[in-house]
């Protein structure tokens, strides 16, 4: 079934590993930073991204249809093109032309004259190269009183595709030219105007059944057609006349050329949203041909409200519901299980942690993602980057699940439900699907969060019922007014879980003292290494002070506390501060020279950032019994001694490791001093022994 396909190791949290899997890993998040363009749901306008119940479009009776094939090279392109045009003539009487623009492959033009002799094609030959230009507007002319469709010689078309395209043409008086769906047709592309390859394993077909199933008869109107697949109507073409030989030369910006005169003569150009056309692009010119700026600046020399009209409609993006709505049905069509992510929206290891996740469970399986946005639940496909994300009112939980239904749901994955309030559990009640909880931080037991009665102060010990209402009185987080009725409005989401995933054993006993009947499991967020620790610590030379790092943002409940302790007490001869990462603004002015800050950084930079400080240990202040921490994983591949707290997850992952200290925590400058010069002997020591004469 679908879900045997997802729900193994990787969905619990145990991610692959190997190089693919990062540089994966890495574009995922560098596609969750790419500016992704919302469409806010009217609330009259949600069947706009569900499937379309339209009927098809009726034809006129008696229509004549040419499709004109400019070639030049690429034989590869070309047979499959017009492999996929024969196989679909479809009912209509098609007259296939082909225009060999005295190609410089020899076995392109061969295979060509084959096909014209066995019937298949008309085949038109220009003695010398004349351009794409002219030998459409040839083939435009031997097409005598038919309808065009211009279709590129490195296209894939679907069945009944032609019939869609005149559909559309005739759906309206004075509708000029139609283009399909594409992966690469920039206004027309899907998932985005960036278009992208097909999805891992997908066919053209499958792509275009999703595209029918989605928007049958729908349409939207377009600034200009896409040359690549461009049907053009008899009547407009006589009336507009052909393309602009003389100015387009060897072609790029003919066909918005004609479109915006077909426009200025009164005629509407449409994007059929219920067709898809495979385009693999840039086989004749390649894409850094020179006659694209070219072409730019012709058009808008002569068009001077062109780039403002197409920049208005990208902005409106006036397709979103369709593009949604094809990959809503994409996904309910597939094999693969579709599951529905449900996070905060504050990025952090909760983030790094369904990355990861995504990314290990690869093309098994497809993702949602929904997140709490002010006024609303912002819906994304983490997928497909760039992907244009949807926001629908918090209040209408109808159109949430009208929507994740018309994406064929058949899992959930809760990560986190802050600021979702009530509204989660009305959703999962209503989707009636399974779901996983994955534990990230200890909001179902207490609304602080991280265990901490207030930023400054240590872990409070998990003290009785009375000592937390009077924390909860002092510090009111998240609308709690009592211990027992938060645990009680959060356990239901615990026991109701098929899967409790805790990144470490210690949290997971934690939650179990409060809920004690959930299917709790321990599994950590990263492989657990099966080889020997590697640990090299480097001692300071004479004369030089002990480097300590810390990695990441050193915020209060992280330990920004401890750390000016510890500056405070330090002698900087002695001991030197670097955080690899920045501080918390908090740090006292007078402190904050004192530390060596490298600033923001990129995860994939982080291994180059410790080597580059020349750390000589790594030290984790954090208060908190925190239940991941992946900079430790850091730390521990750089192969540094390591000063940890003796709580949470550290003591599991770290216990055995040589040139290691878990401390209790504690904001004295003096105990955090002597810990570190115990640091000092220990390497200095090892370095000593190490370097012996055997």
């Amino acid at each position: 079934m679908k879900l045997g396909r997802y729900v193994g190791d990787a969905m619990a949290g145990i991610p692959l590993v190997g190089s693919p899997v990062r540089r994966l890993q890495a574009r995922l998040r560098r596609s969750r930073e790419k500016a992704v363009q919302s469409s806010v749901v009217p609330a009259d306008s949600v069947a706009d991204y569900l499937p379309s119940l339209a009927p098809e479009w009726q034809l006129p009776n008696g229509l004549r249809v040419a499709v004109v094939i400019p070639v030049y090279r690429g034989l590869e392109e070309t047979r499959r093109c017009l492999e996929t045009v024969l196989a679909h003539r479809d009912e209509l009487p098609v007259e296939i032309i082909v225009v060999d623009d005295c190609s410089p492959e020899p076995e392109l033009s061969r295979e060509l004259r084959g096909l014209a002799d066995a019937g298949s094609i008309t085949l038109l030959r220009n003695d010398v190269t004349r351009g794409f230009v002219a030998s459409v507007n040839r083939g435009m002319a031997a097409a005598g009183g038919r309808d065009v469709v211009l279709l590129n010689s490195d296209t894939e078309v679907p069945h009944r595709w032609i019939e869609r395209l005149a559909g559309h043409a005739y759906s309206a008086p004075r509708i000029g030219t139609v283009t399909p769906f594409s992966n690469n047709a920039t206004i027309c592309s899907w998932p985005t105007v960036a278009g992208g390859p097909l999805p891992p394993g997908k066919t053209v077909a499958e792509m275009d059944a999703a595209f029918l199933a989605a928007n049958r008869g729908r349409q939207v109107d377009l600034p200009t057609a896409v040359g690549f697949c461009m049907y053009v109507r008899r009547d407009c073409l006589d009336l507009v006349g052909g393309f602009d030989e003389a100015t387009f030369g060897r072609g790029y910006g003919e066909e918005n050329d004609f479109c915006l005169r077909a426009t200025a003569a009164g005629w509407r150009h449409m994007l059929a949203c219920d067709t898809f056309v495979f385009h693999a692009g840039e086989t004749s010119f390649g894409k850094d041909s020179p006659e694209r700026a070219r072409a730019w600046d012709l058009l808008t020399a002569r068009y001077p409200h062109y780039a403002a009209t197409v920049a208005r409609h990208v902005e409106a993006d006036a397709a979103a519901p369709a593009r949604f709505a094809a990959t809503a049905a994409f996904f309910r069509r597939a094999s693969e299980p579709t599951i529905l992510v449900v996070t905060h929206a504050l990025g952090g290891g909760t983030d790094r942690h369904i990355d990861d996740v995504q990314a290990a469970v690869g093309n098994r399986a497809n993702f949602l993602r929904l997140e709490p946005r002010p006024g609303g639940m912002a819906l994304s496909v983490p997928g497909m980057p760039g992907h244009p994300e949807l926001v629908v009112a918090a209040d209408r939980l109808d159109a949430l699940v009208a929507l994740f239904e018309s994406c064929g749901v058949d899992r959930v994955h809760v990560h986190h439900w802050l600021g979702y309030e009530a509204s989660l559990r009305h959703l999962l009640d209503r989707l009636a699907l399974p779901f996983d909880v994955t534990i990230h931080d200890f909001f179902s037991i207490c609304p602080q969060i991280n265990l901490l009665p207030t930023p400054t102060s240590r872990y409070c010990g998990e003290p009785d019922a009375a000592t937390c209402n009077a924390c909860i009185a002092g510090r009111p987080q998240h609308g709690a007014t009592n211990i027992t009725d938060w645990r009680t409005r959060h356990a239901w989401l615990l026991h109701e879980a098929e899967r409790v995933i805790c990144p470490s054993v210690d949290a997971r006993d934690r939650i179990a003292r409060y809920a004690p009947h959930a299917r709790l499991m321990a599994v950590p967020h990263e492989p657990v290494p099966h080889t020997s620790w590697n640990v090299h610590g480097c001692s300071p030379v004479p004369g030089e002070p002990l480097r300590i790092g810390m990695l990441g943002v050193i915020a209060q409940h992280k330990g920004l506390d401890s750390l000016a302790a510890a500056i405070e007490a330090a002698d900087p001869r002695e001991f030197e501060f670097v955080v690899i990462g920045s501080c918390d603004p908090k740090l006292p002015r007078h402190l904050r020279h004192r530390v060596r800050e490298t600033g923001p950084y990129a995860e994939a930079d982080l291994p180059r950032l410790i080597a580059d400080a020349r750390l000589h240990a790594v030290w984790f202040p954090a208060t908190w019994p925190e239940t991941y921490s992946y900079t430790l994983s850091a730390a521990v591949d750089a192969g540094l001694p390591i000063v940890a707290p003796a709580l949470g997850a550290f003591p599991e992952r770290l216990t055995g490791r040589p040139l290691t200290w878990l401390v209790q925590p504690t904001r004295d400058g003096p105990t955090l001093l002597a810990t570190f010069a115990a640091v000092r002997s220990a390497v200095t020591t090892a370095r000593g022994a190490a370097s012996a004469p055997r």
